[in-house]
């Protein structure tokens, strides 16, 4: 009778609690899909991290080989570049040992959020180059405004080119002789955060460019009137 109660008993309790009867959970395979997903991103994101790398190293080559940079910039540019294709095959290795979708879509993501090597880094390299070439012509330009300015005498048409001339060689050096320190400082994150963050260096690059070609004309201005002229 007693063995009878407990049958029953058991039964009732199996009824009530049919998850009681589960003794162990075997995990469901990974989606087909899923498989063909992640195998998609990979193929992906390595292409990227390889077009991304292929370009730095074309930059770092120039870098290292350039006389137009100056050493301190050149230094700096050359550690970016160096800290970009490090992390990119850092991430090249990360992606590919990836197991699931959600990761290797982030670290798809990552290879522009974090290194944003076309839209900032390649773009600093060349912009910084051309201020310290813009360096270059505004110390040329200031010797030869000094040479010109001992010859011109009491010409007032001459002294007039001259005093222009160099108004836009201090013109262009104002406009570029804060760029380079801020365009080093630009982060990944800087850009991030405003995409136009670099179209203010770009107008005072610009600037810098079109007083130094002012500065050129006058130069050559009064050269040609300088000249012996012959009647």
């Amino acid at each position: 009778m007693k063995s009878l109660k407990r049958m029953l008993l058991v039964a009732v309790l199996l009824a009530v609690m049919p998850g009681a009867t589960v003794t162990a959970v075997t995990p469901s395979p990974t989606p087909a899909g899923n498989e063909a997903a992640l195998t998609r991103l990979k193929t992906k994101g390595s292409a990227e991290i390889d077009r991304r790398q292929k370009h730095l190293e074309a930059a770092l080559q120039k870098l290292e080989t350039t006389t137009q940079i100056k050493t301190d910039d050149k230094a700096a540019l050359i550690k970016l570049v160096k800290d970009q294709i490090a992390g990119l095959v850092a991430l090249k290795t990360k992606l590919a040992g990836e197991t699931t979708v959600t990761a290797a879509r982030a670290d798809v993501a990552s290879i522009v959020s974090d290194y944003r090597v076309y839209a900032l880094t390649l773009p600093k390299a060349r912009m910084i180059a051309s201020a310290d070439r813009f360096a270059v012509s505004q110390t040329k330009l200031t010797e030869l405004y000094n040479k010109l300015a001992t010859k011109v005498g009491d010409d007032a048409t001459l002294k007039a080119k001259l005093q222009h001339m160099q108004e836009q060689i201090t013109a262009s050096a104002t406009a570029s002789t804060n760029v380079i320190p801020q365009l080093l400082a630009l982060q990944p994150t800087d850009y991030n955060a405003n995409r136009a963050v670099l179209v203010q260096y770009r107008a005072s690059l610009k600037a810098a460019h079109d007083a130094l070609k002012l500065a050129r004309e006058d130069a050559k201005f009064i050269i040609d009137e300088l000249k012996p002229h012959t009647h």
